[in-house]
């Protein structure tokens, strides 16, 4: 069974090649293949009868090549990975064709072969399927068989993401010195030929419908219609109108609910400053004369007067008359005297 290096599909409808690049390491010889699968918008497409699959790229020493693939089953298409094509380090261009029953090339695809540089020089790297008769592993010239070497180091190589190719082996032995890969970027290639026309697109169409308790949608695009119907709902019951109850709580439906429908009273807040005095307002119209009030208790008596003259008993029926600037009791008759 051949050993499939990488599986590359190629979509003929779409234009599309994945993966776009294939990584080998430079100078490997042993048999492997890389396998091509062909679809047409995501389907199977298989190679028709009279039609090639061809591989087109450079040889190691410059000059084009382009051979057929023979191998080709169905929509899969396997080629060989020489030592040729491992020989040159870096990246390298390569193209898949279709050519119709004319040799006309009717889908190109390209793609990229990186090679990763070895360290190890060609001439130290064993071919596959040789052997080294110094070592003893083959004929001696008449010396009879030698017995078998000890089985060799196999050195495994990592390269880091700087593209830095270092190795380790299985014997201790010492490794090569680690070795920078990543080369310079390569010119843009060629453009391919121009690929086939594509097929005309679909417009998909909508139509909308009355149907009894819903709406109807149809979308039709390539692949028919496709029907989507959109019931209309329920009819809400009447709504409930809040009310607030007695009790100040919300009613919903006659229902109290426990939910105030207002707020608990908050603390007292601060007091104010004071504001400025206002305008005195203009004087009021005079009301009327109250009632006279009740006539109050009897006062003490009070102390006599200033310049009135004390009297007795024996005063009686005497008037109070200024004299010589004084006042003084006067009898009667003395008092009609005197001119008032």
């Amino acid at each position: 069974m051949a050993q499939i290096l990488s599986t590359i599909t190629c979509d003929l409808g779409r234009g599309s090649c994945t993966p776009s690049s294939v990584r080998v390491m430079q100078y490997d010889s042993d048999l492997r293949y890389i396998a091509v699968k062909f679809l047409d918008k995501g389907q199977a497409w298989n190679v028709p009868v009279g039609y090639a699959v061809k591989l087109r790229m450079m040889k190691s020493d410059g000059t084009p090549t382009c051979k057929p693939v023979d191998n080709v089953t169905g929509n899969t298409a396997q080629f060989q990975v020489t030592a040729d094509m491992c020989k040159n380090g870096g990246s390298q261009k390569f193209t898949i064709e279709v050519a119709d029953g004319d040799g006309e090339a009717i889908y190109a695809f390209p793609m990229r072969l990186s090679v990763t540089r070895n360290p190890v020089p060609e001439d130290m790297v064993p071919l596959g399927g040789e052997t080294d008769d110094e070592d003893g592993g083959g004929s001696t010239g008449g010396g009879g068989t030698g017995q078998d070497g000890e089985d060799g180091a196999t050195f495994t190589p990592s390269v880091s993401e700087e593209g830095i190719i270092s190795w380790t082996n299985d014997k201790g032995l010492p490794n090569p010195d680690p070795v920078n890969i990543k080369g310079p970027k390569g010119d843009d290639g060629d453009a391919g030929p121009q690929g086939s026309p594509g097929q005309d697109g679909y417009s998909p169409t909508v139509q909308v419908e009355d149907i009894a308790g819903g709406t109807r949608i149809t979308i039709t695009d390539e692949d028919g219609p496709h029907i989507f119907e959109v019931m209309d709902g329920l009819d809400g019951g009447e709504a409930a109108t809040p009310e607030i109850g007695a009790n100040g709580n919300w009613y919903i439906g006659g229902v109290d609910t426990g939910k105030p429908s207002r707020g608990e009273q908050g603390p007292q807040g601060e007091q104010g400053e004071q504001g400025p005095q206002g305008l005195r307002g203009q004087q009021g119209l005079k009301g009327d004369t109250g009632d006279t009030g009740p006539r109050g208790p009897q006062g003490p008596k009070g102390d006599p007067g200033e310049g009135l003259p004390e009297v007795t008993t024996s005063d009686n029926g005497k008037f109070a008359q200024v004299v010589n600037g004084q006042w003084a009791a006067v009898a009667l008759l003395q008092a009609e005297e005197v001119s008032f």
